[in-house]
């Protein structure tokens, strides 16, 4: 909790967000940021699944979708979880990812989300992966409504992010 700056927080469907707080360590500033990121989720889960059946590439955009809204939404409030920490460390996940997009497999799923160091997979990739992509995305396409991207396909996302051009080798 200490690293999550005292809060955390998961959107189970869209009728149901739970946050916990940490009182030694609770930054109000984080908090605001965990509402929206999760705010969001409960809004994207009103018109799509969020069953285990998602693709890691699903999964990815998801968290990248939340953070994205959260982060614009609240500018200042720096995410310990959102950018890698070596280009060599964004390179090997880069490379794994690409190599799993369509995986359904829980176990990918979690190396993305846990962090699985034998294959140099970071914590929380999942979240470092799909804000890279959003950020290309915006970037790309600064027109696009954030109620259009919230709906659009993960793999419509990663097209129009143009961001696997950038990650080819």
């Amino acid at each position: 909790m200490k690293w999550m700056k005292g809060v955390s927080g998961i959107a189970w469907n869209k009728d149901f967000i739970l946050i916990q707080i940490a009182p030694p360590f609770f930054d109000e500033n984080s908090l605001k940021n965990t509402v929206a990121h999760e705010y969001h989720h409960s809004v994207f889960f009103e018109n799509n699944d969020n069953s285990s059946s998602l693709t890691l590439l699903e999964e990815v955009m998801l968290e990248g979708r939340a953070d994205t809204f959260a982060r614009l939404m609240y500018p200042s409030t720096e995410t310990p979880w959102s950018d890698f920490s070596s280009q060599h460390l964004e390179e090997t996940t880069w490379k794994a990812f690409r190599e799993n997009l369509n995986s359904t497999d829980a176990s990918i799923k979690d190396d993305f989300f846990y962090g699985n160091s034998s294959r140099g997979i970071p914590d929380r990739s999942s979240y470092k992966i799909g804000n890279k992509i959003m950020d290309r995305f915006i970037q790309k396409n600064p027109d696009v409504s954030i109620a259009e991207w919230t709906e659009m396909s993960a793999d419509e996302i990663l097209n129009k992010s143009k961001f696997e051009e950038l990650n080819n080798g």
